[in-house]
């Protein structure tokens, strides 16, 4: 399933998304994610979170986090995004990078801290300012290309 927020992303505050509380409002029992943003308000701006489940899309970064965002703000403006996600979503990812799919293809974001443990695992992409749907992995995507292949085979001439 998938959970969404529209909330307004207000210049140098940070704006929580998908944060929910127990019953008593005493304690978070999920976290969604965390925007920043620091050259302007991003105005309404909707997260969609789908959770337990990678996100779909060719060229999916390899073995990412069982959890997909999707940032839609009415301005893009640059943000520090932090990410969450459960242990159970982890999927073997112990420090994954922030991936962002753009034309069909995933791109590495600038990735500045990891940290949490248990339900309220995070990553941060830092100065981003495209926005879209973001997936979290330590792999490489599948569409990648890298000249190492390319470079080995040369020296195994």
């Amino acid at each position: 399933g998938f959970l969404i927020w529209p909330k307004t992303a207000a210049n140098s505050t940070t704006t929580a998304f998908g944060q929910i509380k127990n019953a008593a409002g005493t304690s978070d029992k999920y976290y969604g994610l965390e925007i920043t943003p620091s050259s302007g308000s991003m105005g309404e701006t909707t997260v969609e979170i789908k959770g337990n489940q990678t996100c779909s899309g060719s060229g999916i970064p390899a073995a990412g986090v069982k959890r997909c965002y999707t940032v839609t703000p009415i301005s893009s403006q640059t943000a520090d995004v932090k990410f969450y996600y459960r242990s159970a979503e982890s999927n073997s990812n112990t420090t994954p990078d922030v991936y962002l799919q753009t034309g069909g293809s995933w791109t590495a974001q600038a990735t500045s801290a990891h940290g949490g443990s248990n339900e309220a695992i995070w990553a941060t992409g830092s100065g981003l300012k495209s926005y879209g749907t973001f997936s979290l992995s330590s792999g490489t995507p599948a569409n990648s290309k890298g000249f190492l292949p390319a470079i080995f085979l040369l020296l195994l001439k």
